[in-house]
């Protein structure tokens, strides 16, 4: 397709589940000039799943979030399309089951690639929405008081990325793997909101949704139903730096809040 003319948002991981319940959703119910870059590190997977949505507004794009060159060709292709990039949904991500240096490489490293490489395309007041999990929260819940302050409180990048380091090569014998790689995403969402303050930077949980990620977890809810947040995130009133609940609603770090709880009104 061409996209000249045309706003776009691009959302990682798009070839299934709740990343291609988003693309969908953009296209049904976001503004009419907004097209979507539909991300699959598989082009022909990525094409199946654009199969049925308007071709007009969707561009299939190769990209592998887990890989340097990848993320840094797609940019690069990207930049050479006359589009007027609005937004990053950063979706991608794999579950539980992986070492912590996986889980980390892709979900929390991952996002960064793409954020370094795709933020200096976005337009001003362009839009990040970070797909992160209540699992982070319930990671740090978990932890001691001076440690919850780590997460929760006005950490450095250089401190992230050590305590990302010492962890790393770690076993995973308490399956947290997954809650930790979350929670680092949280923390670097509110780090990037302060370095870019012309953009509008956030992340979200989705809910408990039924898809490959949860398959056998108990999870009932259909991907459309993990769209509410991320929408919000991309053409709501939103803060900068939050991170907010599957019901759109702002949510604590440190502990979980039930969707439709009262909304977290802390600093």
């Amino acid at each position: 397709m061409s996209t000249s003319g045309l706003r776009t948002i691009l959302v990682t991981g798009a070839n299934k589940g709740i990343g291609r319940a988003i693309c969908s959703k953009i296209l049904s119910e976001g503004p009419s000039d907004v097209s979507v870059l539909l991300c699959s590190r598989d082009l022909s997977r990525g094409k199946a799943s654009a199969e049925g949505m308007d071709p007009s507004r969707v561009t299939v794009l190769e990209l592998d979030v887990s890989s340097d060159s990848s993320v840094a060709t797609a940019a690069s292709t990207v930049k050479n399309m006359n589009c007027d990039l609005i937004g990053i949904v950063n979706n991608a991500g794999i579950g539980f089951g992986h070492t912590i240096e996986e889980t980390l490489d892709v979900n929390f490293w991952g996002t960064k690639r793409v954020c370094d490489n795709f933020i200096p395309l976005l337009s001003e007041n362009g839009r990040v929405c970070n797909i992160a999990s209540a699992s982070g929260p319930n990671f740090v819940a978990k932890l001691s008081p001076v440690d919850q302050g780590f997460w929760v409180g006005d950490t450095s990048w250089e401190e992230l990325e050590t305590r990302i380091k010492e962890v790393t090569p770690q076993t995973d014998y308490d399956n947290t793997a997954y809650g930790l790689s979350k929670a680092c995403v949280n923390l670097y969402t509110q780090q990037l909101a302060l370095k870019h303050p012309n953009i509008i930077i956030n992340a979200c949980t989705p809910g408990w949704i039924n898809t490959d990620l949860t398959a056998g977890m108990g999870a009932t809810n259909p991907p459309e139903k993990g769209t509410m947040a991320p929408m919000k995130l991309l053409f709501g009133e939103v803060g900068r730096g939050w991170y907010y609940g599957s019901d759109g609603l702002r949510s604590p770090l440190d502990k979980y809040r039930n969707p439709g709880d009262p909304e977290y009104m802390g600093d």
